[in-house]
């Protein structure tokens, strides 16, 4: 006999977990299904935090290192840092923060299901049927990145601009300071960017990447940044990477009885690919209106969602301009001076809002 639960999530990455905790810390009985082996086992995401999403979910310190500088460098490689008071970053060891999330949700009383992969679905009555998991629900979230097969399955949204990325870990790497290593170079991350940066297990993330058509040439990139760091004795232990959705919110998000979440939603500033504060922050909120709305207390999760999902209006233009960026031989040539830092700043550290004409007057006039 089918088990109907109250909350089904597909997906277990930040989003679809801190849906489920926040689900289950109201007492709902949350099942939440994923195709990988264990949590952790297959990361896709570099695993940066900014300060917001550190600020919201504290996380154990050995999983982290902590990064105050931005050092930005132009396609010949000239270079400057950036740093703005009280800001930093974090970077994770990305698979023991997924098992850590995991472990807390598990611990508020969700079912983890590691091993399912969600294939079929349909809606009868008053409950969603997973035929191949063998449950019902009477909500499902669908968090499962960005090209969602449960927003396939039940003719939601669909994300239809991406960037490809790719991105190794390297033990080894010499001459790594505590920065954010951002390379801007248009042969090899055209509409992007590449990076270095060191993380808290003692490895170096290096990677990068592109808007298709162009696909994500990491030998290449690792060769140039070789001119920058050691790597001779440096050894790849391990490789991630996958499409970033860039294309902002997509709709609908939501029906009656399933609402999409994290990248699946389009949930990813379309200016910086940035994805993992906004699955946290509307992860959690969507687990909170899918609670109140189950309990008779709210209305349709849908419906609060609709209203609170960002929608990036200004990022996706911002995309726009990304997309076609400043030849080399100008950004060589603007590299350090006062307009550039301005604008890196602003998009960096977010100081002040991407759509303030406050911050764009800073940038003019040479305040800030």
């Amino acid at each position: 006999m089918t088990k109907t639960h109250d909350l089904a999530v597909v997906g277990a990455g930040f989003a679809g977990l801190a849906a489920a905790k926040a689900a289950a810390a109201h007492g709902l009985d949350v099942v939440v299904l994923d195709r990988q082996s264990h949590a952790g086992a297959r990361v896709r995401t570099t695993g940066i935090l900014v300060k917001e999403a550190a600020e919201e979910a504290p996380i154990p310190q050995q999983l982290v290192r902590s990064i105050r500088r931005v050092r930005l460098y132009a396609p010949n490689l000239r270079r400057f840092d950036l740093a703005s008071p009280g800001y930093y970053f974090l970077v994770t060891e990305t698979h023991g923060l997924m098992r850590w999330f995991a472990n807390r949700t598990k611990a508020l009383g969700a079912q983890l299901r590691w091993g399912e992969t969600f294939n079929d679905a349909r809606i009868d009555g008053d409950r969603v049927v997973i035929e191949s998991a063998g449950l019902a629900a009477r909500m499902l979230i669908g968090a499962d990145g960005p090209r969602s097969e449960v927003a396939r399955r039940f003719g939601l949204g669909v994300n239809r601009a991406f960037l490809v990325g790719a991105e190794a870990e390297i033990e080894g790497v010499r001459g790594i300071d505590d920065c954010l290593h951002v390379f801007l170079d248009r042969e090899l991350a055209p509409g992007y960017i590449a990076w270095v940066v060191p993380a808290p297990n003692g490895v170096a993330q290096v990677g990068l990447a592109c808007r298709p058509p162009a696909r994500p040439n990491l030998a290449k990139f690792i060769e140039k940044a070789g001119r920058v760091f050691d790597f001779s004795d440096a050894r790849i232990v391990g490789r991630r990477g996958g499409p970033i959705p860039v294309g902002g919110r997509v709709s609908p998000i939501a029906n009656q009885h399933v609402l999409l979440a994290g990248d699946a939603a389009g949930l990813v500033s379309p200016l910086t690919a940035g994805g993992i504060h906004t699955a946290l922050h509307y992860g959690r909120l969507a687990g909170r209106a899918a609670a109140a709305w189950l309990e008779g207390k709210g209305p349709p999760p849908g419906t609060v969602m609709e209203h609170e999902y960002p929608r990036f209006r200004w990022k996706r233009t911002m995309r726009g301009a990304a997309d076609r960026m400043m030849p080399d031989p100008l950004v060589d040539a603007m590299i350090g001076l006062p307009p550039m830092r301005r604008l890196a700043r602003l998009v960096f550290f977010h100081t002040r809002g991407l759509a303030s004409a406050e911050a764009w007057r800073d940038v003019f006039r040479g305040e800030g």
